[in-house]
């Protein structure tokens, strides 16, 4: 979900909101892949406009939290049984700095 406003010819500003859902079924017994945990990613910025060319800005923060669980095969590797091992909750944070030039090339023709 996500919006763009446009307050002038010189500014806007935009913000929107998405999830990350895992491709892991929660309970399902496969070791490919690590996480199961969903992501949600909150989006803001602006647009400035100024001298031909648009600048773009803006933040994104995602977070999310879930467990990672010990893979079947740590056994054989660590010498570890499988069921010693316990399931470890995971807190993921990211702040992206997002920034972007646009500017138009105007070629003349005959």
């Amino acid at each position: 979900v996500g919006f763009d406003h446009r307050l002038s010819d010189r500014f806007a500003f935009y913000g929107g909101f998405r999830s990350d859902f895992a491709a892991r079924d929660e309970g399902a017994d496969d070791t490919i892949l690590m996480s199961s945990w969903d992501l949600w990613h909150a989006t803001a910025g602006a647009s400035f406009r100024f001298l031909g060319a648009e600048l773009t800005t803006g933040l994104e923060y995602s977070y999310g939290n879930g467990h990672v669980h010990p893979g079947q095969d740590v056994e054989g590797g660590t010498g570890i049984p499988v069921d010693a091992l316990q399931d470890v909750e995971v807190s993921y944070r990211r702040l992206k700095l997002l920034l972007g030039l646009d500017l138009a090339l105007l070629l003349g023709g005959d």
